[in-house]
């Protein structure tokens, strides 16, 4: 499982108490097959799906690729 917080500040290591600040960072680090979490946020950033993967929203929206 990685985590994602798209308005975190970029020192983190994609765990729940330091999630990721970009889909790039948690696009590449999650395994093929598994999980995002990511926590209410929205960023402009756009992504290709190279693996399978969940991408779970957790305690509200989400949006990827608009503001």
């Amino acid at each position: 499982i990685v985590w994602l917080d798209l308005n975190a500040i970029d020192t983190d290591n994609g765990t729940q108490a330091s999630p990721f600040a970009t889909l790039d960072e948690a696009l590449f680090y999650v395994a093929p097959a598994g999980t995002i979490k990511a926590l209410p946020s929205s960023t402009p950033e756009t992504a290709i799906l190279s693996k399978p993967m969940t991408i779970e929203a957790q305690g509200g929206v989400v949006r990827i690729g608009t503001q």
